[in-house]
């Protein structure tokens, strides 16, 4: 139905009909801004892990045993 209703032209339609549509259009708008940020977020994160270990492990400094010894 919203299909058809965006195929047609605006001045056919009913006054609300329009409406209804350009809020759909808003809503998918937000929603795909939203997505993108979540995919770029979900990009990021492995390089923030990596980054938070490798500090980490220079943090960990001369505590780290290595077959058998103390260094």
């Amino acid at each position: 139905m919203h299909t058809e209703a965006e195929r047609t032209e605006r001045h056919l339609l009913p006054e609300v009909v329009p409406e209804v549509i350009e809020r759909d259009h808003a809503r998918r708008r937000v929603r795909r801004a939203r997505w993108r940020e979540h995919e770029k977020a979900l990009q990021a994160w492995p390089n923030g892990y990596e980054q938070v270990a490798v500090a980490a492990t220079r943090d960990a400094g001369i505590d780290v045993e290595v077959s058998g010894f103390e260094m």
